[in-house]
Parts: structure tokens; sequence; C-alpha cells
């Protein structure tokens, strides 16, 4: 059971959290995510 969070890790965890989201999706970076995906189902 956590008795206490400090500030210094929630600080830590925010950190982890923001560096962890996705860009902003534009037409080119999707494109680019489907393209790698179907070169992934290719099987050699």
């Amino acid at each position: 059971m956590i008795k206490e969070i400090l500030d210094y890790e929630i600080e830590e965890a925010r950190k982890i959290l923001y560096d962890q989201r996705v860009p902003e999706l534009n037409q080119e970076s999707a494109l680019e995510s489907l393209l790698f995906c179907i070169a992934g189902q290719v099987s050699l």
C-alpha cells in the first residue's frame, strides 16, 4: 500500500508521461505509419 507520494515522484512521472505522448498526427506521418505496418506484414 502506498503511504506517501512525494512531489518529486509526481513530477518525475509527469516527465515520463510527457515523453511518451504521440506528436500531432498529420497526413504524412499517418501514411508513413501505414506503410510501416504494411511492410511489417510482408513475409520473406
